[in-house]
């Protein structure tokens, strides 16, 4: 027995190890950047599904020597296939694999935009400078003679580090054309000027109406007397609004126009004058059921919708009550209050809770409800057809504020944090976004994910035409009105949708808030 036990060890030892199956799966760690920083870099981003980090240099940097100071992973065992430290040529992408148990492709580009420049005295309008062809095209008016052209400004490469051939308060011969030769660090690039004279010293522009003003631009040179009339149609007297110019172009706001009229305007230069526009106003139209009269339980018996379908009413704002009553309509957290308003019959309560495995900020927006996500968050898609231009947004409030209670994460810089005061935020944004680059739908586009940061809603972004907001961290006990103006970032940009979204705890996106924070609203009212 013991010869036999000894043989079958023995034989044992010789299984060749090919044989040998190892079931045991290996972890998974999708290795990402975390951070990054590098010397110049205006901006950093990180992308974790397209695993490039992008960096925005300042204009003066040598793309050809950029040093990262640091890198940051997500996970301490993430090995690099190269030193991500150090001087690199980021005129291309730098490519390089980040392994855990597993390996991943990444890389690291950079961008840089040069700001440019170029005006001279008499121009009409701004110059167009094609980067591309390094050609810069110019009007100006019929008084200025091209062999003789002073120069105003002139900045064609990076800031500090250009040299010219040419200077500002110069005279230059535009009657052909002029070559510039503009040298920083080892680059020598060659512009060339191209000057025609205008017949007329004044163009008109951009008209842009809104419902009590209008903005309008046009070309003029800025050294004349500029400005534009304007009078309503039909009228006999016309109104002078004077402005002054820069580069060639002057800009100016018409106001205490009235709703839904037709005015006329003109530019003029000194004597001369543009031919007659014609404009009309916007409407003062108001958000529907904006002051939360009418509800029904045409969605779900566990809570209350914002419209009522058999009254003919269309649905206008949703709120996260589809997702927080899926347990039980006890966690109703969009609530129509028939006891405390300031008029009417109702308000929009908003109150925030802890749903078992989620925090749950009491909130109502603009837009529809996703879907659920599991139990990690859901998608909202904010945003509902809107066109006028409003001012302000006024409305009454109350508050009772919680202490944070609840932490899931908050802004890099921002000081929430357990036992500090919780926040509770109104705000409004016009916008022109395109529900196909923003992932929503037509009526709705922007889709906000709360299981991805990225999509959060950024007032900053580029689609946001004008934003405002109200933010409070204390008790308001008593009704307050409030009065939310709009900083407009472009004036003549037509939007195309309205976001309004009111939350009792304003950072319920990253599920950090307090659970006994509650936000009444009522009566909201767009203010031209």
């Amino acid at each position: 027995m013991r010869r036999r036990l000894i043989l079958l060890l023995s034989a044992l030892c010789f299984v060749p190890l090919s044989c040998i199956e190892n079931d045991i799966p290996m972890p998974y760690q999708p290795a990402a950047i975390t951070a990054l920083e590098a010397e110049g870099a205006l901006s950093v981003n990180l992308d974790e599904k397209t695993r490039c980090v992008t960096l925005e240099m300042d204009e003066i940097c040598d793309l050809s020597a950029v040093v990262i100071k640091s890198v940051s992973f997500n996970y301490p065992n993430t090995k690099s296939s190269i030193e991500l430290t150090g001087t690199f040529d980021l005129r291309n992408p730098l490519s390089f694999v980040l392994s855990t148990y597993q390996d991943y492709k990444w890389k690291i580009r950079a961008t840089q935009s040069i700001s440019r420049e170029f005006s001279v005295r008499g121009q009409i309008g701004a110059a167009i400078i094609d980067e591309a062809s390094r050609r810069i095209f110019l009007k100006v008016s019929k008084a200025t003679p091209l062999t003789r052209v002073e120069l105003r400004s002139i900045k064609l490469g990076p800031r500090d580090i250009s040299s010219y051939s040419i200077q500002a308060a110069d005279v230059a011969d535009l009657s052909g054309a002029a070559e510039i030769i503009v040298r920083y660090r080892d680059v020598v690039e060659v512009w060339t000027v191209y000057a025609e004279q205008s017949e007329l010293s004044v163009e008109f522009g951009q008209i842009s109406p809104h419902t009590r003003r209008c903005w309008v631009s046009a070309n003029a040179p800025d050294e004349k007397r500029n400005g534009f009339l304007y009078r309503m149609k039909h009228t006999q007297d016309w109104i002078e609004v004077e402005t002054e110019g820069s580069e060639g172009s002057v800009i100016a706001c018409l106001e205490d126009l009235e709703p839904l009229t037709t005015y006329e305007c003109l530019a003029f230069s000194d004597e001369e004058q543009t031919e007659i526009m014609e404009f009309t106003t916007g409407a003062e139209t108001q958000i529907p059921n904006s002051d939360f009269e009418v509800f029904a339980h045409d969605e779900s018996p566990n809570y209350f919708s914002w419209y009522n379908l058999s009254a003919g009413q269309i649905k206008w704002w949703d709120s996260g009550n589809i997702g927080s009553t899926m347990v039980g309509a006890s966690y109703c957290i969009s609530i129509p209050d028939t006891e405390d308003f300031v008029s009417g019959a109702a308000s929009a309560k908003l109150v925030s809770r802890n749903v078992i495995v989620k925090f749950a900020a009491g909130n109502i927006f603009s837009g529809s409800f996703g879907q659920l996500m599991g139990t990690a968050g859901a998608t909202v898609n904010f945003g509902r057809p809107f066109t006028e231009r409003p001012r302000s947004v006024k409305l009454w409030v109350k508050y009772d504020c919680g202490i944070i209670d609840c932490f899931g994460g908050a802004p890099e810089g921002d000081d929430a944090r357990i036992g500090a005061r919780d926040k509770s935020q109104v705000y409004i944004a016009l916008g022109d976004w395109d529900y196909r680059e923003y992932g929503g739908i037509p009526e709705s586009p922007l889709c906000i994910n709360t299981t991805d940061k990225d999509t959060f809603f950024n007032p900053d972004g580029p689609g946001v035409i004008a934003y405002g907001a109200f933010i409070a961290n204390e008790d308001i006990k008593e009704w307050m009105e409030v009065e939310i103006p709009l900083e407009y970032r472009d004036n003549f940009r037509v939007p195309t949708h309205i976001i309004v979204s009111a939350a009792a705890s304003r950072l319920g996106d990253w599920f950090t808030g307090s659970s006994s924070s509650v936000l009444h609203l009522d009566d909201l009212r767009l203010i031209y």
